[in-house]
């Protein structure tokens, strides 16, 4: 265990944080604080975690992070942001899963949005954050800037106040819930594409 965090904070973290021309403020064995421009962050984290779980690279399949994302301006003291990104930390450590029910999650990422005017944060689960981002990658160029803000109104409603509550429109039946959310996605990325001749929207789920 011990080799294995030497590796993870020694070598592979400092690469990654390089590789995304982000910079390394402290690695220790498995906690890790870096800084990096904002086209390059997700992209980052989502390393840091593949490595974490890799069997050459960090501690090997299974093996499940907790993270924290401040996006913030500026112009706001470093000790509010570094105050703020400890709290998403925490917040991941917390996670129990959609259900809330899950005693073995803690496998989770949460990104909050600090400006001068307002303050937002979600805390999803590794897998969840991996297939925002492939949407994200896929139609970066042609979706407009506010589809996750959108995405997000749109199910609100459904989530209830309550972050914490799980998206449940059809209780007795997982998959019709799962195509729920397919077809509003899909409906929202339609609906949000720049380019008018650009398809395949029915491939990206």
């Amino acid at each position: 265990l011990s080799a294995k965090l030497g590796i993870y904070a020694r070598v592979t973290v400092p690469k990654i944080v390089e590789d995304n021309l982000g910079k390394l403020i402290y690695s220790g064995g498995d906690d890790v604080l870096a800084i990096a421009p904002l086209d390059n962050v997700l992209q980052m984290a989502e390393d840091l975690h593949d490595a974490f779980a890799d069997d050459r690279r960090g501690f090997g399949k299974g093996a499940c992070s907790s993270a924290g994302i401040i996006i913030a301006h500026e112009k706001i003291p470093l000790s509010k942001v570094l105050r703020k990104v400890r709290e998403l930390e925490q917040l991941s450590k917390a996670y129990r899963g959609s259900s809330g029910t899950d005693t073995k999650a803690k496998n989770a990422v949460s990104i909050g949005l600090f400006t001068r005017g307002e303050n937002r944060e979600v805390c999803i689960s590794w897998d969840d954050f991996q297939k925002l981002y492939s949407i994200k990658e896929k139609f970066k160029n042609v979706l407009s800037t506010t589809f996750l803000y959108t995405f997000a109104r749109m199910f609100w409603p459904l989530l209830g106040r309550e972050t914490n509550k799980t998206l449940n429109v059809i209780t007795d039946d997982k998959k019709s819930n799962e195509e729920l959310v397919k077809l509003e996605i899909e409906r929202l990325i339609k609906r949000s594409i720049l380019d008018a001749n650009i398809d395949g929207t029915d491939k990206l789920i």
